[in-house]
């Protein structure tokens, strides 16, 4: 009998405790306080437009930039160009801001590779400038490899 009470009271303490604790964590802890994760003052919350996060700003337009792109990079070989990218992947691989307070990007890829005048193909890495707001290229650059 000792040990049922004994029992049955460190079950209410428990129940108490887990009370407590859920009215603490339902109600939070105190606003402004030290450790409370409150952000700290002149601090701004809000996220930033999509325009202004270079990784969204460059996922976003890529399909775009792609097609736009793609046949200004194959103008730049003498002869035949070739794809070696796998089907339904992007041609580009990497991006950075070209002028980030206009909201231009450089995309970058190497999945191409230029014919030369013997008839073997060599790899080629290339960039794109993009302007995402008027949906145009600003320029392409080609490099062969060697």
């Amino acid at each position: 009998m000792r040990m049922a009470s004994r029992s049955l009271g460190w079950v209410a303490g428990c129940g108490v405790l887990v009370i407590a604790l859920a009215a603490w964590w339902l109600d939070g802890p105190p606003a402004g306080g030290e450790g409370t994760g409150a952000l700290p003052a002149g601090f701004d919350a809000a996220p930033l437009p999509c325009a202004q996060v270079l990784g969204c700003a460059a996922q976003r337009v890529m399909g775009d930039a792609s097609g736009q792109c793609r046949p200004q990079i194959e103008q730049q070989a003498v002869f035949t160009p070739r794809w070696t990218h796998a089907s339904g992947e992007s041609i580009f691989r990497d991006y950075a801001w070209l002028q980030r307070e206009r909201g231009t990007i450089t995309f970058m890829g190497s999945y191409a590779e230029f014919q030369d005048a013997s008839g073997r193909f060599g790899p080629v890495a290339y960039e794109c400038d993009y302007d995402p707001a008027s949906r145009q290229v600003l320029g392409v650059r080609v490099k062969t490899a060697g």
